[in-house]
């Protein structure tokens, strides 16, 4: 068996010829370069560039080798000397180095560190292992017997960094199948730390590797800055799978509770089913009986779909004090949550997609098993899954869904399912494609839809009762719309439709009277200052009605038909001068004829008394109805004015080179009705609405309102007379709702305030840039501060003085402040109340990096609880730590 080495060089013409003189088993090969100078040198040749040598040796392949610097082979001893960015290439063992020699004779190669011109370590030897590399600072491999002496070496296997002072490789044999390389290991420290000189580690007496297998170690105690710990563990196995595989999933934290004992979080088994399929198997187990256990299932099919499905369950023992006395307590809660997506390229005319998030039991889950903000704030969940298919060439579609809504603090529960829709696109009956010239009566488009649904309303708590049946609704619900429009005249649009819409129900309502006289026992209490009375009297009801529900199938039908007609005005004005360079109002005035029957026969009356000046009172039949009852508006038919505007200008300032655009109003409408067949107030009052952007997007403002043409009288009510007729006013005020919301960071604030913020970075909820913390100021570290601001304000016009209130006025702040490379302040959740005026649940802490390790502190001081840890980094090793934590079962003060 032959082996060839390629090695390029400049070379004398002594050397060159003192080497052709010799004789030996080595056969060398010289290509020689054009040769600039000459030097005198010894006999080992010594050469720049690439030689090619062949010897007959008992090896299994061709062992490539070379260098950049300078090569020196000793003929007599047999041994090749190479310098300078050396490489020995054998299989698939490839070894790299400053300075490399290798025992021809022997097979043996021999990697060093080299020193530069100062006396300075360069070019560390390094080795490939089966993919794995493996640095040391000296190291051997016989390439005969597949066996290398590896000292002081350091490879990397996952996450993992493991240093031995000796080691030991031992090659498998190659075959088409696997390759079994075995590598043992002496005072081996096992570490996540990068750095050359370990912070911390798991130290191995001894230690045996089968690399992407696994690791097994003998005697072991955890060194932390180079302090042995009283850590012990008799041996330890470590997977180096990159596939699933089951295993035990460490705790990421320990616990110590005065009320629930010392605890384990996050402790689990993973059991991986298949490629696509794994289960989880986790949660915090208390010595004391409290506990948490959820399982959940991960699935993937690529370019098909993925998801997740979880339920959990926790249980937490607690005392209460009563009459002096402690009483054990026992909260409980469950949590079922769903994510399914499917890949947009599975299939286009099918998707199935979806999430849930649901909670039921004694307690809310996230707030009995979390401190957050999120969790002890959000009381409200949603959940919605939902098929859609869609017809390939057909103009309908179809969609089923489940959805659910539940307010965890008054506990109402809303599961809507099934939820089954058919819809068509706008079909034209009367168009033909064959003909040329199109008739008035192609325009004519109809549509339709039908929707199926059932809905059960009730209270979590009593979620799984034969009550939560009886409470269901079920309802079916089918429209019916045709369509046109036709342009007259240029510049006016004609749009004439019809709708029709009928309702089926189960739930229809009856009501009766009870003309029996009943008296009921009334007692108030009443507290003045110091003294308090109690009076008692009895209240007489002269009668009463009664409400039943009765199970029976029910319909009922409404239709309406308008024509409107409608154009578009523009306004424009110029100017050449000034920062205001033109202004843009854009009007849609819509004048309709409107038409809606009177649905009177869909109402009952009742008699309320038996006094027979009570008047009797009107009830709808069908209002329990799922999709609620038809309207009680009574006749229409009238006009119906709309009037929609956008206002832009145009603005240039004194760094802008061309005028740019501003939006004053997003939207601004106005709309009224005329009744004509109304017995009175045919006027309906004039509402109006408004939408816009301020500081170039940073904040939306929206309002909305109406004013009223009629009068009132004394007890607030509205009367048949226009406020013309009696105060000589076109209207009066009735409501007002305007809601502003912000949503920023300090670098937009910046940005905006020096001129330099585009509305399209305004409209971007959060800035990603790293900070670099060389030559900052202060208020740079605060670029990725988000503030977000929410205020609510609403008036009413009634008796006396307009009633102004603020409804919501609260500011939130959030994110990270790196005070130096290593430092920062962590503002996961902050709020203020303005209305209230209390500070809404702070959530706040800093942390600390500190290389491989970490440090930071939570604290959560409405609930009084805080998390302090020093732990490894997340990676396999991140059990280590030291955690000390006060959850809320053992809250110290609140806030």
């Amino acid at each position: 068996m032959c082996f060839c080495v390629n090695i390029f060089a400049q070379v004398d013409s002594l050397s060159l010829n003192n080497a052709g003189n010799r004789t030996d088993s080595i056969n060398i090969q010289l290509f020689k370069r054009n040769l600039t100078n000459s030097d005198s040198l010894p006999v080992p040749i010594a050469q720049r560039g690439i030689a090619k040598i062949a010897a007959k040796q008992d090896l299994d392949d061709v062992v490539e080798y070379g260098s950049k610097d300078s090569t020196e082979l000793d003929n007599k001893n047999q041994i090749l000397r190479l310098w300078g960015d050396a490489y020995v290439f054998y299989q698939k063992y490839k070894i790299k180095a400053h300075y490399i020699q290798i025992d021809l004779k022997n097979n043996i190669a021999t990697a060093e560190v080299g020193k530069d011109a100062k006396g300075r370590p360069i070019g560390k030897p390094d080795i490939l292992i089966d993919g794995e590399q493996v640095v040391a600072n000296k190291l051997s491999f016989n390439f005969k017997t597949k066996k290398g002496i590896i000292y002081d070496g350091r490879m990397k296997q996952t996450d993992l960094y493991i240093n031995g002072s000796r080691i030991k490789v031992i090659a498998g044999p190659i075959d088409s199948v696997n390759t079994d390389d075995v590598i043992y290991q002496q005072d081996a420290l096992i570490t996540t730390c990068n750095h050359p000189e370990a912070h911390f580690g798991i130290l191995a007496s001894k230690m045996k590797i089968v690399p992407d297998r696994v690791a097994v170690i003998g005697p072991a105690y955890v060194k932390i800055g180079g302090v042995p710990t009283p850590l012990v563990m008799p041996f330890g196995f470590f997977p180096m799978k990159k596939t699933k595989q089951t295993g035990i999933l460490f705790p990421n934290d320990y616990n110590f509770s005065p009320l629930w004992g010392y605890g384990l979080k996050n402790i689990g088994y993973y059991f991986p089913i298949n490629d696509r399929l794994d289960l989880i198997l986790q949660g915090d187990i208390y010595l004391r009986g409290s506990h948490r256990v959820g399982i959940t299932a991960n699935y993937n099919r690529r370019y098909k779909f993925n998801g997740n499905a979880s339920l959990e369950y926790s249980t937490y023992y607690g005392e209460a004090v009563s009459d002096r006395r402690y009483s054990k307590t026992r909260e409980t809660a469950y949590r079922l949550t769903l994510k399914h997506n499917q890949d947009p390229k599975a299939n286009p005319y099918h998707k199935f997609s979806g999430n849930a998030d649901i909670q039921f039991g004694k307690s809310k889950f996230q707030s009995l098993n979390y401190n957050d903000a999120n969790s002890a704030l959000n009381n409200n969940l949603y959940s919605n899954i939902t098929y859609s298919r869609i017809f390939s060439g057909k103009p309908y579609s179809f969609s089923a869904a489940m959805s659910h809504s539940q307010q965890l603090v008054t506990r109402d529960f809303t599961l809507e399912l099934p939820n089954l829709n058919f819809n068509t696109q706008s079909i034209f009956p009367f168009k033909n494609p064959k003909r040329v010239e199109e008739k008035w009566y192609d325009q004519i488009s109809f549509t339709y839809s039908a929707e199926l649904k059932n809905r059960f309303a009730t209270k979590d708590s009593i979620l799984f009762t034969p009550q939560t049946l009886k409470s269901s609704k079920q309802g079916m619900r089918q429209n019916a719309n045709v369509t046109s429009s036709y342009k007259v005249m240029k510049y006016f649009n004609i749009s004439p439709s019809f709708s029709y819409s009928e309702v089926w129900g189960f739930n229809e309502v009856k009501q009766s009277f009870d003309p029996t006289q009943i008296y009921v026992d009334d007692t108030t209490f009443f507290n003045v200052e110091k003294d308090s009375f109690t009076i008692k009297d009895k209240l007489l009801f002269n009668g009463r009605a009664s409400k039943d529900t009765l199970n029976k199938f029910g319909a009922y039908r409404t239709f309406n038909a308008s024509v409107g007609i409608n154009t578009q005005l523009f306004g424009l004005m110029q100017f050449k001068k000034g920062f205001l360079r033109g202004i843009r109002h854009q009007i849609r005035p819509t004048v309709a004829l409107a038409f809606a029957p009177n649905y009177q026969s869909y109402y009952d009356s009742i008699q309320v008394s038996n006094n027979p000046n009570v008047s009797r009172n009107s009830y709808n039949r069908y209002q329990e109805y799922i999709y609620g009852g038809p309207p009680n508006s009574g006749p229409q038919l009238g006009l119906n004015f709309n009037i929609s505007n956008t206002l832009e200008a145009k603005v240039m300032g004194r760094r802008d080179t061309v005028a740019r655009k501003v939006k004053i109003f997003e939207s601004f409408g106005i709309n009224t009705f005329y009744n004509f067949v109304a017995d009175s107030l045919k006027l309906s009052p004039l509402s109006y609405n408004a939408t816009t952007r301020l500081f170039k997007g940073l904040s939306t403002l929206s309002m909305n309102g109406s004013f009223d043409f009629y009068d009132r009288n004394s007890k607030d009510q509205k009367i048949d007379v226009f406020l013309w007729n009696s105060q000589k006013k076109i209207a009066r005020f009735v409501i007002f709702s305007a809601t502003l919301n912000t949503s920023m960071t300090v670098q937009k604030i910046r940005k905006f305030l020096a001129g330099d913020l585009s509305e399209s970075e305004a409209a971007t909820r959060k800035d990603n840039n790293k900070i670099d913390l060389s030559n900052q100021s202060f208020w740079d570290l605060l670029d990725n501060f988000s503030i977000n601001h929410t205020l609510n304000v609403a008036a009413r016009d009634e008796i006396g003085k307009n009633k102004f209130r603020f409804n919501t006025n609260s500011v939130t702040f959030s994110g990270s402040i790196a005070i130096t490379e290593k430092w920062g302040i962590n503002f996961n959740y902050f709020g203020y109340d303005f209305k209230n005026k209390s500070i809404v649940y702070p959530d706040l802490g800093f942390s600390r990096d500190l290389h491989c390790w970490q440090m930071s502190l939570n604290w959560q001081p409405v609930r009084g609880t805080y998390s302090f840890t020093i732990g490894v980094k997340p990676g396999t090793l991140d059990f280590i730590k030291i955690p000390n934590s006060k959850n809320r079962a053992d809250v110290f003060t609140s806030f």
